[in-house]
């Protein structure tokens, strides 16, 4: 079973738990911090360098970067260590990959929209004893509905009244869901990725977040990228990294709107 190890990453006095083999890269993406690496983690740039405590023993190629002195004080680059246990990193200003200006408002106005998940309104029909169940009567075939969601209907049938749902093309997802609809529209570009936060049943655009493509740490560009997904656990890592990167869009657009965990869990 592999440990867990918390990295605090200077001068942000920011701390993180990460497993065990995790990359300092993906630790500091995780942590908010994108690293300036235009070799795309080949340990060939040099422009990764943190002062790690208490510094691993160096690798070949850092002994080929890095000075005597360097490799001494505690200098590392990133993209050559993994975290095996709890470190202090500072991340110094000429390691950081600063972001161009990018886009953080919205110009307003509305959008047509034709989303997988929305609020429909089914009749409650007349039923007779020896009739199918209530759940193949009331829904289309194509629907399935878990235990919870049939309690809701039943609950409906109780007091004989239309209900409202929530579904998407394959399955009830909430009965009787009076929250706010919300979707994420991601636009995913090789240097920054765009969230926009949309009212589902208005069309409204209400708020917009971005962040740098945290890839950038495998590579500038596509083409260092797709050299960087050929190798061993590459394409992997580079989608973690923009998954990660969607995660925090989507935690800042719910946190800065208020949405509650009920509005949150209808995000798609």
């Amino acid at each position: 079973m592999k440990s867990f190890y918390t990295v605090k990453f200077l001068p942000e006095n920011k701390e993180i738990r990460v497993v065990e083999g995790t990359s300092l890269l993906f630790a500091a993406i995780k942590a908010g911090i994108t690293i300036n690496t235009p070799c795309g983690g080949k340990g060939i740039c040099g422009k990764c360098r943190a002062l790690v405590t208490p510094a691993p023993l160096p690798t070949p190629q850092e002994k080929k970067i890095l000075s005597e002195e360097e490799i001494g004080k505690g200098w590392r680059l990133s993209c050559q260590h993994q975290v095996n246990a709890n470190l202090n990193v500072e991340i110094p200003s000429s390691s950081r990959y600063f972001r161009q200006a990018i886009l953080t408002k919205i110009q307003g106005g509305k959008i047509s929209l034709s989303p997988p998940v929305k609020r429909v309104s089914f009749p409650i029909p007349s039923l007779s004893l020896g009739e199918r169940s209530i759940g193949e009567k009331v829904l289309p075939p194509q629907l399935a509905i878990d235990l919870y969601s049939l309690r809701h209907l039943a609950q409906s049938f109780k007091k004989g009244r239309a209900f409202a749902s929530v579904i998407n093309a394959h399955q009830v997802l909430e009965v009787n869901q009076e929250s706010r609809l919300f979707g994420i529209a991601f636009d995913i570009g090789t240097t920054t990725v765009v969230g926009y936060l949309v009212n589902l049943e208005t069309g409204e655009m209400l708020d917009v977040h971005a962040i740098t493509n945290p890839q950038v740490i495998y590579g500038d560009d596509v083409i260092s990228r797709i050299e960087y997904a050929s190798r061993e656990d590459g394409l992997k890592n580079l989608s973690q990294a923009i998954l990660a990167g969607v995660n925090t869009i989507i935690k800042e657009l719910c946190k800065k709107n208020h949405l509650s965990p009920e509005e949150k869990k209808f995000l798609r």
